[in-house]
């Protein structure tokens, strides 16, 4: 049995991740507390599932050599799903938020975030983790449904602006659809990774 294979204990976790890493902020308190509370959520909702399943001795097994070009056939209309949803909501985006010259500055924290250990990070735990899990449980539209409910929570942000926040989690609930439905059809935890970090790059860029 993989934990969390449960709504309570996704729940659960989440929220022990959650406050345990807001802690850094008050502690450091500096730019470098993001870091730190970054490692925490992930060692907390990642690291205490893969422990105790290791205690357990019991693994999912994820194949990670893969045929990427099989991927992308055998899941087209997906993928073809996302890019007509990336580029209508880009369109939307311009339209809704009006972006701030002086803001359009290259970031290389900002960048390394967004495309590389952003999306490493919440795939192992939205998709690796919970998802996997509660597909022990549940059927595959319901696992899909609450892992993809519980990752757009997390995109909510309460220094942002109501249809800000309301655009953000539309956004991360209906990609993460897509993501999840590729990941359970190709159990390729790389791929989605890699995927996740173009859909990133696709926002970041817009």
């Amino acid at each position: 049995m993989l934990f969390p294979n449960k709504i309570s204990q996704c729940l659960l976790l989440l929220f022990a991740g959650m406050i345990a890493s807001v802690l850094p902020f008050f502690i450091v308190g500096s730019d470098v507390s993001f870091y730190y509370s970054t490692i925490i959520l992930f060692l907390i909702t990642f690291g205490i599932p893969l422990l105790l399943n290791r205690i357990k001795r019991r693994f999912i097994n994820i194949d990670y050599s893969c045929n990427y070009i099989k991927i992308i056939r055998e899941n087209k209309i997906v993928h073809l799903c996302i890019i007509s949803y990336l580029v209508l909501s880009v369109i939307v985006k311009d339209i809704l938020i009006t972006a701030d010259n002086e803001c359009n500055v290259f970031n290389l924290n900002v960048f390394l975030g967004t495309v590389i250990y952003g999306p490493i990070i919440e795939e192992l735990i939205f998709r690796y983790t919970i998802l996997s899990g509660l597909l022990e449980r549940y059927s595959m539209k319901c696992s899909i449904l609450i892992s993809s409910s519980l990752f757009a929570l997390m995109h909510y942000n309460v220094i942002d602006t109501m249809n800000e926040n309301a655009y953000s989690i539309l956004n991360a609930f209906i990609l993460s659809v897509f993501i999840c439905s590729i990941f359970v059809r190709s159990r390729n935890i790389v791929y989605v990774i890699f995927l996740h970090s173009l859909i990133n790059i696709a926002f970041s860029f817009s």
